[in-house]
């Protein structure tokens, strides 16, 4: 389906988003991109009462050669099957305006690579020895290089929350076979309680739809394991990559009087 959106309205809707100066704005764009899990279940049951049909019959999905990665049952059954492919279906749909907004946030406060890791290097999550690889990661992004910016950020926003389970006295190791310790998978860091606790359920819920499950975009896995094909290295992505890099530089240390 086909549908015009007026400049003007557009404009309205980014200067929304990016008026109170740099830092105010990049909080804002955080919290407005972060989809909430109440609202996505009032939608899904809405959505219901006009198409109930389609929610009563179970969704397959399939990855790009057409192997069958994940199955979603009804409404009913598996709600929280429904509110992940929601989520990644509304993504898809924001992507159009995260864009915009992202290139007015170039404009108007000339964001660049350099101004976005001062920004991230605020928060303790980021560690001092991967600043290169995230340099070079958002100098890719900048440049409009989506498949060098998504395989080199990815990792570090593993990194990123790893640290920040360490930070408040979670573990990252597991025992392993053979006796090993491995580190923790990046679902299974975003489902520890702590993390939660800091980020909040719906963050959570949003980072492991973008990264870790198969019932969403799944990315995190698809670049890591050499399954995405070249074309699906995207801008759109790469935008929703450097969001959810956006919401781990919110983690501040608390300082005490």
């Amino acid at each position: 389906t086909e549908f015009a959106i007026p400049k003007k309205e557009i404009d309205e809707y980014v200067d929304a988003l990016l008026e109170g100066g740099l830092e105010t704005a990049l909080q804002r764009v955080v919290a407005h991109y972060t989809p909430k899990r109440d609202k996505v279940e009032a939608e899904l049951r809405e959505l219901a009462k006009k198409a109930p049909v389609m929610f009563m019959v179970p969704v397959q999905l399939q990855d790009h050669k057409g192997r069958p990665i994940a199955q979603i049952g009804s409404l009913e059954d598996d709600l929280d099957g429904r509110v992940v492919y929601q989520i990644s279906q509304n993504m898809k749909f924001e992507d159009i305006f995260l864009r915009q907004v992202m290139n007015a946030l170039v404009d108007r406060y000339a964001l660049d690579a350099a101004k976005l890791l001062q920004y991230l290097y605020k928060s303790p999550v980021f560690e001092n020895s991967k600043r290169g690889i995230l340099q070079r990661g958002l100098q890719s992004y900048f440049a409009g290089d989506a498949l060098c910016a998504l395989h080199l950020l990815i990792p570090q926003i593993e990194d990123a929350v790893r640290n920040l389970v360490e930070l408040v006295g979670g573990t990252v190791l597991k025992l392993g076979r053979g006796g090993g310790l491995h580190l923790r998978t990046l679902d299974e860091l975003l489902r520890d309680e702590q993390v939660k606790r800091v980020l909040g359920e719906d963050v959570s819920l949003y980072l492991r739809v973008l990264l870790t499950d198969q019932r969403g975009i799944n990315l995190r896995n698809n670049v890591c394991h050499g399954i995405s094909p070249e074309k699906s290295f995207n801008i759109a992505l790469a935008d929703r990559v450097i969001h959810a890099i956006l919401i781990l530089a919110q983690v501040r240390k608390k300082v005490e009087n």
